[in-house]
């Protein structure tokens, strides 16, 4: 009972706090320019043109396609600069 009338009387507090401090945020010129800086985000973010599902589908396939083929060419080098190294230039295997 003792540490919820704490906990209580702390939210109350930190609410009173934040309250206290939003007006002055608000109105402050660093908290218009971030409002202000908001606003133009979604503002920007209303003009883009997004991708319809069958594009981002197609996009995605092409991607995981480059990043397999890319996969093999690394280890198939790897592989190869492994043949080399060790078998034939310093002859370990």
């Amino acid at each position: 009972s003792a540490s919820l009338r704490r906990s209580t009387f702390f939210l109350d507090r930190t609410t009173f706090a934040c309250e206290s401090r939003r007006s002055s945020a608000w109105t402050s010129a660093l908290g218009q320019s971030f409002i202000g800086f908001a606003r133009e985000s979604v503002r920007e973010t209303k003009k883009v043109v997004w991708p319809s599902r069958k594009e981002a589908m197609q996009l995605t396939g092409v991607v995981f396609g480059f990043v397999f083929i890319m996969a093999l060419f690394l280890w198939g080098t790897d592989k190869l600069l492994e043949v080399v190294l060790y078998d034939l230039i310093l002859g370990w295997r």
